[in-house]
């Protein structure tokens, strides 16, 4: 398929992603406006890309199988269950047990004083959600597709006298997601062409239905000063209980070298 809007002066082409974001915000996803138009509405309406944009992340994000699974991960990297997975580096255990034992690496940790511990990792969105997906899926392939989750917690601990037996409370547990709104030049996206139909002077291709949309277009508008990469910082607070629900651990565990 021919790279159509190629052939739109830059100032057209801008003007027609913005009617592409507000033609997907006509939508709803789970009763909310999906991210895919909040993101590329702010892409054209920001010039600055060092900024960061962090808009509220909708339940459908939060709540998202592959995000809990994700989190359900931390919790055991934090109760030093599973190990902490570093890239470009061999796995490695973190979390509690380390800093309980005062090992090589870690602050000592004394249950009853505050412990504060941080761990991230990739949330990938598969492909196959184009075909199989939810309507949420496939908007949280097409807005962020992959994405860097970020755990902060806030833990203590209380051990009866003479055991080894470290009961840990999670007492705050904060979620980031972690991205960069940006676009491969060397791909595309077929999307619904907001001008299908239209007969308002300037209007796209009104007799195409979809459009193929090749993002070397993203990059004209950016070098033309009509739009902007950007950070992508969205934070809420978990609450789910089966995650951050109390836990126990042996703080003489052998975790070998």
């Amino acid at each position: 398929m021919s790279d159509i809007l190629r052939t739109y002066p830059v100032t057209e082409v801008a003007a027609w992603y913005r009617r592409l974001a507000n033609r997907i915000g006509q939508e709803r996803v789970n009763g909310q406006e999906p991210l895919s138009a909040q993101f590329l509405r702010h892409y054209v309406d920001n010039r600055d890309p060092d900024s960061t944009y962090s808009p509220a992340p909708p339940s459908y994000l939060t709540n998202n199988s592959l995000v809990l699974e994700a989190l359900r991960y931390h919790r055991r990297v934090f109760l030093t269950e599973e190990k902490a997975r570093i890239t470009g580096r061999s796995d490695v255990w973190a979390g509690v047990i380390p800093r309980l034992q005062g090992r090589a690496g870690f602050t000592a940790w004394v249950p009853g004083q505050p412990l504060k511990m941080e761990y991230q990792s990739l949330v990938e969105m598969p492909l196959r959600f184009q075909v199989t997906g939810t309507r949420e899926e496939k908007d949280l392939l097409t807005s962020l597709r992959g994405f860097q989750l970020k755990s902060e917690v806030s833990v203590r601990g209380s051990s009866p006298p003479n055991s080894t037996r470290v009961k840990i409370e999670f007492v705050d547990w904060s979620c980031r997601v972690l991205d960069r709104y940006d676009f491969n030049y060397d791909e595309y996206f077929t999307v619904p062409n907001p001008d299908y139909g239209s007969d308002r002077p300037g209007a796209i291709a009104p007799k195409e239905q979809s459009i193929r949309v090749y993002h070397r277009n993203a990059q004209r508008l950016e070098r033309a000063g009509f739009a902007a990469p950007y950070n992508l910082d969205m934070q809420w607070q978990l609450s789910e209980l089966t995650i951050k629900g109390a836990a126990e651990v042996d703080r003489n565990r052998n975790l070998g070298n």
